[in-house]
């Protein structure tokens, strides 16, 4: 991804998986966020459900599952999971965002291992995401399907920071009708 990182820089990721304002922790959270969205746009709803709303072991597993296709099918391997996952995952449009999320957050690792006390810059990955969903918002209709950002407007509501305007928009997406 970034030439100027290196092996050594990793351990300097700094916070905990469970911290969203820690970059460990955004990170985890984009992923989340990125991995459920894939899987509400190309899977059937009865399996989304299934493997992604139902059990945490499961969804775990599922959900790196999509991250290992995605490796892996840049590498030339074709992995394989029961349920079979539909083919166009690997290459969805939110890897896109996934990957300007994390250069964004591993361009910070240089300043993370010399300073100590380095600010950490959140990445703007959320914001986008509800800025998008305004946009549907405004131009779409209600014969239009549901908003494939829903599943990161969902994780919207679990942030303190994007709370409020989450709320705003999860309003006015209802009053658009059934």
């Amino acid at each position: 991804l970034l030439p100027h990182i290196t092996h050594s820089m990793l351990p300097h990721l700094m916070g905990s998986v469970n911290d969203r304002r820690s970059p460990m922790g955004e990170l985890n959270w984009i992923f989340t966020a990125v991995t459920d969205t894939i899987a509400w746009c190309t899977l059937p709803r009865a399996m989304f459900q299934k493997l992604f709303r139902q059990d945490l072991l499961l969804v775990s597993l599922f959900r790196n599952f999509l991250l290992a296709e995605r490796i892996m099918r840049e590498t030339g391997c074709s992995p394989v999971s029961h349920p079979q996952l539909p083919a166009k995952t690997w290459n969805h449009y939110m890897w896109d965002a996934w990957d300007v999320a994390l250069e964004s957050i591993l361009s910070q690792l240089p300043e993370m291992a010399s300073n100590p006390n380095y600010q950490y810059k959140p990445t703007m990955f959320f914001s986008d995401q509800l800025t998008s969903f305004e946009i549907w918002i405004e131009f779409g209709t209600e014969k239009d399907p549901p908003p494939d950002q829903m599943p990161c407007i969902i994780q919207g509501l679990s942030s303190q920071q994007h709370r409020s305007r989450t709320l705003e928009l999860l309003a006015k997406y209802l009053d658009l009708g059934p």
